[in-house]
């Protein structure tokens, strides 16, 4: 058979132009730069009004993801998305395929809810009559030979056999079709695996089986459904204790490479070459039983991996027939990357608005700890949470450490620099009291949809970025304003010497509202005297509260108001306008300028 290569472009075009499957061509910004018609039907615009628009759904290379579209027939349906890179244009850009597969969708989808209405019928009779016959088995009903309760023992183990396979047709069910809904939380790894062995114990010894468990003295913290985890750890426990007649089971656990691994091994049976690579498949049972009756459900392995991936983990197997098996799953250490692009992905699931993300790093808390309680940096970690949740609905604490804060916000027009100033007040007021000085911190700042569509850019990209707060704070606008030009001037060379780079003064209240017009520029902070000639104080904040422009510029009053330094940030938190008293003390102004800009 000869392969020939295809040089006539309308040939080509023809084929995409024709086909049923969508084509767009999309550039790295997410931009649409070609569009075949399949496309712009299931995206139910005009190819005119796709070009050079974003394209509207995640664009994820390794795994292909749903989409809901609008089919030939008009109707909704759903669609699968895939991506490849390609250059086009002699710049790199995606190649992204749309395929009708509403027909699968609704398949898949008649064939769980036919496995879960099943399984939940199965459940009450089961259940029920679990309950009558344990009933007669411990004598309530009457008295029972020893030979009745032989049988119904059997009834009884059956049933809880029967119960364990329904469930676990429950479990493979909600997976395959992503409705599983995992509690996942900061836990201790090392605690979960050595008091899920623990349990085993009992079992391990009746059968005079050795039992040996190597676990650290330390923590290892991961980000899990612990219920889950369990399952896991039984599930293999389970196997190896089924399948070894004599010798030992072993469990140890290491780190590396950004991960914890757990492995349970065992000197049983083993697993011949052509069944290992299928061990995690639906429904796949060992051939045989070193214990006769002891079957499963065949899916426990394929539960246990698909638990494992959806933690972000990997579960693998090694085995020799005749020399025992070695079961093997890893899971990455917590961290914020893990946390954030679980809570994204759960969002963009529920909703696709736009939002924002900051994640803020403490730069200098090892220089912080040492001078304070190691319970008072974790108190402020629980403040900045519990006043970020204080914020509203908008508004939430994704992850919280004494040294990094994620925060998230619905991206509404009058959020966007207010989220940032509150974050940023928030967490100096807090670790001022902690430390009384000023902290460093860098942050970074995500927008969805324009800085990425899916978890691990959008997080990639907002940790990546390293923006000093210090430095970004030291290149804003200051206006001075007061009649009084020496006092302007003492004010400005004391925020020049704090290492503020513009600093500009005004003699009167019309000066503020000249040096907007003539900068073209609304100052990021203003220091105002309230008794001047003409113009005074309160009128140029009530004109500058009555535009969309300047209403919500910080004000610093100079005035006669005392400020009692230790109580600076109690003060703070109270007033919807600070006052700073006359003559000005330099360590004040500089405390009450950290926290306003």
């Amino acid at each position: 058979m000869v392969t020939q290569r295809m040089n006539n472009t309308s040939g080509f075009q023809a084929i995409v132009e024709n086909s049923k499957d969508g084509f767009l061509i999309v550039d790295k910004k997410s931009m649409i730069r070609f569009v075949n018609p399949a496309a712009s039907i299931f995206l139910n615009k005009k190819p005119d009004a796709l070009l050079d628009t974003p394209f509207p759904h995640p664009i994820k290379r390794d795994d292909a993801i749903e989409m809901n579209l609008i089919r030939n027939n008009g109707e909704p349906g759903t669609g699968e998305i895939q991506v490849v890179d390609i250059f086009w244009e002699n710049a790199e850009a995606y190649l992204i395929t749309i395929r009708d597969i509403t027909e699968r969708v609704i398949y898949d989808r008649l064939k769980d809810e036919f496995v879960s209405n099943v399984s939940h019928e199965l459940r009450t009779p089961l259940t029920s009559m679990r309950e009558s016959i344990s009933q007669v088995y411990d004598g309530i009903l009457g008295d029972v030979n020893e030979n009745q309760q032989k049988y119904l023992s059997i009834c009884i183990k059956n049933i809880d056999r029967l119960r364990k396979i329904v469930n676990e047709l429950l479990d493979i069910s909600k997976m395959e079709a992503g409705k599983i809904q995992l509690q996942k939380c900061k836990d201790d790894l090392v605690e979960i695996v050595r008091s899920s062995s623990e349990v085993f114990m009992p079992v391990l010894k009746k059968r005079e089986l050795d039992f040996e468990i190597s676990v650290p003295e330390k923590v290892f913290h991961v980000f899990v459904d612990r219920d889950r985890i369990v399952q896991v750890m039984n599930n293999l426990l389970g196997n190896a204790t089924k399948f070894t007649l004599k010798g030992k089971i072993q469990v140890a656990m290491t780190k590396e490479n950004g991960s914890y691994s757990c492995s349970v091994s065992d000197t049983g049976e083993g697993i011949s070459k052509e069944e290992l690579p299928l061990i995690f498949d639906k429904f796949k049972e060992f051939e045989k039983s070193t214990r006769p009756g002891e079957t499963g459900s065949g899916l426990g392995l394929a539960i246990s991996k698909k638990i494992v991936e959806l933690h972000r983990g990997t579960i693998k197997a090694d085995s020799e027939t005749g020399k025992g098996s070695i079961f093997t799953f890893a899971l990455p250490q917590y961290s914020s990357s893990l946390v954030v692009q679980d809570f994204i992905d759960e969002r963009l699931k529920e909703s696709n608005e736009n939002f924002m993300l900051y994640h803020v790093h403490i730069n200098d808390l090892d220089s912080i700890i040492p001078l304070v309680k190691k319970s008072e940096i974790q108190e402020a970690g629980r403040k900045i949470e519990s006043r970020l949740k204080n914020l509203g609905k908008q508004v939430c604490p994704v992850f919280v450490e004494p040294d990094e804060i994620v925060a998230f916000a619905e991206d509404y027009p009058e959020n966007k620099t207010q989220f940032k100033t509150k974050l940023f007040r928030i967490i100096k007021e807090i670790y001022f009291d902690v430390a009384d000085a000023e902290i460093d911190f860098s942050y970074g700042k995500v927008m969805y949809p324009s800085d990425g569509q899916i978890s691990e850019n959008l997080w990639e990209k907002c940790s990546e970025q390293k923006i000093s707060e210090t430095r970004e704070r030291m290149e804003k606008y200051i206006l001075v304003v007061d009649d009084i030009v020496e006092l302007t001037e003492q004010v400005q060379i004391l925020l020049e010497h704090f290492g503020y780079q513009h600093v500009d003064v005004a003699n009167s209240g019309q000066g503020v509202f000249d040096y907007i017009q003539n900068q073209n520029r609304v100052p990021d902070l203003l220091i105002l005297d309230m008794k001047m000639p003409g113009m005074s104080g309160y009128e140029v904040i009530g004109r500058l509260k009555e535009s969309y422009k300047t209403k919500d510029m910080p004000v610093l009053i100079m005035s006669g108001y005392e400020v009692e330094m230790g109580r600076l940030f109690d003060y703070i938190s109270h007033r919807a306008i600070l006052t700073i008293n006359k003559p000005v003390q330099p360590e004040l102004l500089r405390k009450m300028v950290y926290f306003l800009i």
